[in-house]
Order: structure tokens, then C-alpha cells, then sequence
């Protein structure tokens, strides 16, 4: 409820021309999708499921599916709060740094693999 009432607050038409406001909705959205992700598993189980099955076991899609939504959002909600960080504190495009941050993520996980 409440980071769907921020999307509202953050969606007015003052407010939507700002780059840091965009990367703010973008966090709002990533929670909710965190958020649900954690517990529809849950749902499922005790209020859809007869046999009170996991979702992960329906198949395998479903398992990565989910697995896939939950964590990416996590990532990308921490990084997005990130570069609002550094865009305001170094008072440059947030865009700039945002893409540097990838960049910059990328090669550690090349260099991991």
C-alpha cells in the first residue's frame, strides 16, 4: 500500500520531469514486485493449492520465474537507490552514473565467472 501510494505521489506531472524522481518510481515498483514475490509463494500454498504444494515445484519455469523477479528487483532496487545516491552528492546526470555503475558490475561479474 504504502509504495503504491509513493507511485501515485511520485507519477504528478511536476514531479515526473526529474531524472531522480524516475529512478524513484523505479525503486517503488522493484519493492512491490520484491514484496509480493517473497510471499506468493505463500499464497499459493495455503489458499490456492489443495495439496498445499509449493509454486517452485508446479515446474521448473515457475521455480526461476519467481526466483528470477524476486532477487532481480532486490538487486535492482539497491542500485538504483545507489545512483541517486551518487548523482546527488557528485551533482551530475544520474544517468551517467547509473550506466557507470553497470559497467562497473559487469566486469566484476566477468571477472568472477
Amino acid at each position: 500500500m504504502g509504495n503504491l501510494l509513493t507511485i501515485i505521489v511520485l507519477l504528478r506531472r511536476n514531479l515526473r520531469r526529474l531524472v531522480t524522481i524516475r529512478y524513484l518510481i523505479i525503486v517503488s515498483i522493484c519493492d512491490t514486485i520484491s514484496l509480493y514475490g517473497w510471499n506468493l509463494n505463500n499464497f499459493y500454498k495455503f489458499n490456492i493449492s489443495s495439496e498445499k504444494d509449493n509454486l517452485e515445484e508446479i515446474s521448473i519455469i515457475h521455480c526461476r520465474i519467481i526466483s528470477f523477479m524476486t532477487f532481480v528487483s532486490l538487486q535492482l532496487s539497491s542500485w538504483c537507490l545507489t545512483a541517486v545516491s551518487l548523482g546527488k552528492k557528485t551533482k551530475k546526470k544520474t544517468s551517467f552514473l547509473f550506466k557507470s555503475i553497470l559497467r562497473v558490475k559487469t566486469i566484476f561479474f566477468s571477472i568472477n565467472d
